[in-house]
């Protein structure tokens, strides 16, 4: 403040037409950088996790980087089973599927996998009545729950949303144009428990096994008894916030750029005279007329009074300015701009980041695969008096590189070691399917069979080899395959000669 109170002292008058602009005023306290990062640094695990969550959904480049890991892991999720008993098999593969169908499960692990990528955690609740079937099944983030551990196991709380209390504590007003027999209907569904809480203004609900309530919290590298742990994206907190603060510099410039950037000067040119420039009344005048919203503007003015446009340097578009941050970004995400645009890298780059993409998204699978697998095993879930339980199983083959999957196939096809089913599912086929439809065109192919053959002239029912064999015969042309004894062949006698005596 103190330039600007000694330019007053000189008579000089300030003016600007964007007045709040007063981080970085030179008559302000100017904002420092580690003043500017520390807001970008969350002080709790809780922060730390709703942040990741929060650029998940508004950042564009982190929600296409964690989309390329969740469609990759989550690719082909299907159930498998092993039994001896194939009419066993049918039943319990029917029940999961039934399962899984009922409750969208597969949905429901592509959320797992998303949660684990985005924030390294994800809970798995459900609710059970009083026959031990299973009414719901959910997969929470860490922010709608709250987990204390302890000893023997820890204690999870539901966050109840303020639209959740708004509903128990004002039905008439959450159900608009509903009638009061209908209300009562749709509050009979909620438990009395997290009644009780929302009519006492509670935050939270403790979940309870005794209630029919069952979880299971799944971290991606901690254990889960110690609770969640913190998301690996608090590592590129402040790269995120510099590439959102370079974007938002293009947009600005795109703004200015669109109305113009003007520079409005006004006086005589000349130092000579007490006042050698304008009253702050005239520049207060021409800041009105010039902050009217107004796609053109006619401006009618003396020989003191000049705009002039000024456009900013085209280098200032150039997309190299993102290069450093993103390259950062991508690191963390095990992804390089040469996997993303086939660029920009060797081979040997390209093909280390291929393998470190897949063993991440291998080492997600499993974890994934075991939580299901222990989920797959719990009382309100099994088949009763089942010997077998499912296990989770993923389209191996998105991973392998095309001539790679088909030289494998190929080889084991030839060696004899897989069978035809295999190699059609290999290839992505449903070899049942195939099946089905081969068998009906067998049954088919003699619809398309012609009547004549146009060798022979001959029906083709008559010139085709099996009909030609005698009754009895097997095979198709050639020596007939039965038992036949071989006969020798007629021996005509020799004539009688003379003796050398006669």
């Amino acid at each position: 403040m103190a330039g600007k109170k000694a330019l007053d002292k000189q008579g000089i008058e300030t003016a600007s037409f964007f007045g709040n602009a007063t981080s970085f005023s030179p008559w302000g306290n100017p904002e420092t950088l580690t003043s500017i990062r520390q807001k970008y640094q969350a002080l709790t695990k809780e922060q730390k996790i709703a942040r990741a969550l929060e650029y998940r959904r508004t950042k564009s480049l982190i929600q296409q980087l964690i989309d390329v890991i969740v469609d990759f892991a989550s690719a082909g999720f299907e159930i498998e089973l092993t039994s001896t008993s194939k009419d066993k098999k049918e039943e319990i593969k029917k029940h999961y599927n039934d399962l899984n169908r009922n409750f969208n499960l597969d949905k429901k692990v592509i959320k797992i996998i998303d949660l684990l990528v985005t924030c390294h955690n994800a809970v798995l609740l459900w609710h059970t009545n009083t026959y031990k079937e299973i009414e719901w099944l959910k997969i929470l983030s860490p922010n709608q729950v709250e987990y204390k551990p302890a000893f023997g196991g820890g204690l999870l709380y539901l966050k109840l949303s303020n639209e959740f209390r708004q509903m128990v504590n004002y039905p008439d007003q959450y159900f608009v144009g509903f009638t009061k027999e209908k209300i009562a209907e749709e509050m009979s569904r909620i438990p009395d428990k997290y009644k009780t809480a929302a009519k006492k203004l509670n935050s939270r609900v403790l979940m309870n096994e005794d209630d029919g309530d069952h979880w299971k919290i799944i971290t991606l590298k901690e254990d889960e008894i110690d609770g969640f742990e913190e998301p690996g994206m608090q590592a590129i907190f402040e790269d995120i916030e510099l590439w959102d603060m370079l974007k938002d510099g293009d947009w600005t410039i795109a703004f200015h750029i669109k109305y113009l950037i003007q520079q409005v000067s006004a006086g005589e040119p000349t130092r000579e005279g007490q006042k050698p420039y304008p009253l702050k009344s005239a520049l207060v005048n021409i800041e009105k007329e010039w902050k009217k919203p107004n796609r053109s503007l006619y401006w009618f003015t003396d020989w003191t009074q000049k705009a002039q446009f000024i456009f900013p340097d085209p280098t200032i578009w150039s997309p190299n300015k993102y290069e450093a941050v993103e390259n950062r970004i991508l690191r963390w995400a095990g992804i390089s701009l040469a996997l993303i645009q086939g660029t920009g890298g060797t081979y040997s780059v390209g093909y280390l980041n291929i393998k470190r993409l897949i063993a991440k998204v291998n080492t997600i699978r499993r974890i994934v695969k075991r939580a299901l697998e222990e989920f797959y095993r719990e009382p309100s879930v099994i088949l009763e008096e089942s010997d077998r339980y499912p296990s989770i199983k993923f389209d191996e083959q998105m991973l392998k590189e095309p001539r790679q999957l088909l030289d494998q196939i190929r080889f084991l096809v030839q060696q004899g070691l897989l069978d035809n089913q295999s190699a059609l599912e290999g290839f992505g086929y449903e070899a049942r399917d195939i099946k089905e439809r081969k068998q009906e065109e067998r049954k088919a192919q003699k619809d398309w069979l012609p009547l004549y053959n146009s060798g022979t002239g001959l029906p083709v029912s008559m010139d085709s080899g099996q009909e030609r064999l005698p009754k009895g015969n097997k095979g198709r042309g050639g020596s007939p395959t039965d038992s036949i004894t071989p006969q020798e062949p007629e021996q005509k006698p020799k004539p009688a000669t003379a003796s050398k005596n006669e």
